[in-house]
């Protein structure tokens, strides 16, 4: 499976603290542009301080 780049152009929601069962992560709603254009996503984190480092700008693979 090959990744390719992905760059943020909108933060859409703020971060926000997700709890199921005995599992517990951080999300955050993006738009992003890469190779097929602009779409939105859930970005997932385990750590608050991850979450905390997404703006435009932000580059992830997926």
């Amino acid at each position: 499976m090959n990744l390719i780049d992905a760059r943020v152009t909108k933060v859409l929601s703020k971060p926000k603290l997700v709890e199921y069962a005995i599992c517990s992560w951080w999300e955050v709603k993006v738009e992003y542009v890469d190779m097929g254009g602009k779409k939105t996503k859930d970005l997932i984190f385990l750590k608050e301080e991850e979450v905390k480092e997404v703006e435009v700008g932000y580059v992830f693979q997926h």
